[in-house]
């Protein structure tokens, strides 16, 4: 199981944890600031997944939401970099349906994945790509674009990399 968590851009200190079980389940609560859990737990089951868990990576949302993304191999030759929202309802949290963001027959992954949302709730988003270069998303005003190379490829460690700024 691995256990990933944002904290919450609200003013109220709740954190978004979010994690994936042995039966490929994305599992997602909140968390209030006294350490308590908050109403239920919201599931999404990757089925899809071929040959290992999902591993989510979690990242803020304004208006105390939070972010989700995540790699999907569909079987050897495909593989998504997915995308969902943990709401956090009064009813309790919930996922919104995954999109897909990028979809490959030329990656062997989106290592590394390194998410940055902004006040206006802009998205960069950054990984490590088969060649080793580093990959980078950026959905501006609502709207997704294309990924681009930002860096060189490297042999580096798979994380130094992949760090974004927003302009």
């Amino acid at each position: 199981t691995v256990f990933k968590f944002a904290e919450d851009n609200g003013i109220d200190g709740e954190v978004a944890l979010v994690w994936t079980d042995g039966n490929k389940v994305l599992r997602g609560r909140f968390i209030a600031p006294t350490g308590l859990k908050m109403g239920g737990e919201a599931l999404h089951p990757e089925p899809a997944i071929v040959g290992q868990l999902p591993i989510p990576v979690v990242a803020p949302a304004p208006g105390g939401d939070a972010y989700v993304f995540w790699e999907r191999r569909n079987n050897d030759l495909t593989v998504q970099l997915m995308m969902m929202t943990l709401r956090d309802l009064p009813t309790g949290p919930t996922f919104d349906a995954p999109m897909v963001l990028v979809q490959t027959t030329t990656s062997l992954g989106f290592e590394g994945i390194q998410p940055l949302v902004d006040s206006t709730d802009d998205i960069t988003l950054t990984w490590i790509d088969l060649d080793r270069s580093t990959k980078a998303l950026r959905r501006l005003g609502g709207t997704w674009g294309s990924p681009v190379t930002v860096g060189a490829a490297t042999d580096s460690a798979i994380g130094n990399n992949t760090r974004a700024t927003i302009d």
